[in-house]
């Protein structure tokens, strides 16, 4: 009995997961008037391509699309090596102010994200940064939940492997790219993935800091698609499973690395 009450809460949890993304992809293929209609009619629609052209007549797609690529990207990959290389140093090595750094950190996480506006924005202003490439980066490219999820990783590469490589003659360095970014390799792609994803969903900062319609990402995009004239809901459903793909992509190169099958991870751990 308790196998079939998994089994089915596993599957109401994969609905729920999963109709959002269905909604989304049905809604691309509709008008704008699908979604008011009562009762609601879920099929597939003809209207893909009429929704696909609204888009690229009324706005640089392309551009847009490649703004938020490559901001994605680079912020990404900037904050990935920034918070590793703070992750390492506080779980492998001993410095004075160690444990109130970390204190800081730690506080960090109980103010509310949106608490640092005021202050991201004083800097974007100090460092010149409105309505340039490095403003849509910069503001960015520290994570402390990253930060604190990689520290507790590092903490688990065996001190007695390092101190083994040291007698060998590897330097810092040599410890840190030859033997622990091996280890970890899974864990830094999966927090990539989520840099990523929180970067390619960033929207208030840089919907403020962007007056530039040439430097736009897809969630400004998203938003500018509704004004005081008109609300196409066809271009809305359109925009948001484009937005979607990059991600999916994403994951399915990546699954095999970020989450091995258990069959695969207990051989390793056997190695």
């Amino acid at each position: 009995m308790k196998k079939i009450f998994k089994h089915l809460l596993l599957i109401l949890l994969s609905i729920i997961m999963i109709f959002p993304i269905v909604y989304v992809a049905i809604g691309s293929t509709n008008d704008s008037g699908w979604a008011f209609t009562f009762p609601f009619k879920f099929k597939i629609g003809t209207d893909f391509l009429v929704n696909f052209k609204n888009l690229l007549i009324n706005y640089n797609l392309i551009k847009i699309l490649l703004n938020s690529l490559v901001t994605s990207v680079i912020t990404a990959l900037l904050s990935l090596i920034i918070v590793f290389l703070m992750a390492y140093a506080t779980s492998k090595y001993k410095f004075k102010g160690q444990n109130i750094i970390i204190g800081l950190l730690l506080s960090l996480m109980i103010i509310p994200e949106s608490s640092y506006l005021i202050g991201q924005l004083l800097i974007i202003n100090k460092l010149n940064l409105y309505s340039t490439v490095s403003g849509l980066i910069i503001p960015f490219v520290v994570n402390i939940r990253i930060f604190f999820y990689l520290k507790s990783i590092c903490e688990y590469i065996p001190d007695e492997l390092l101190d083994a490589a040291r007698i060998d003659g590897s330097n810092e360095i040599q410890l840190m790219t030859r033997i622990s970014v091996p280890l970890i390799w899974d864990k830094l792609l999966l927090s990539y993935f989520l840099l990523f994803i929180v970067s390619w969903n960033n929207f208030l900062i840089p919907m403020i800091i962007t007056n530039d319609g040439d430097l736009f990402t897809l969630p400004i995009l998203i938003s500018s698609l509704a004004d005081d004239m008109r609300y196409d809901i066809g271009a809305v459903f359109m925009a948001l499973f484009i937005s979607l793909i990059p991600i999916i992509i994403l994951y399915l190169i990546f699954q095999n690395r970020i989450f091995p099958k258990k069959e695969r991870e207990v051989k390793t751990l056997i190695k």
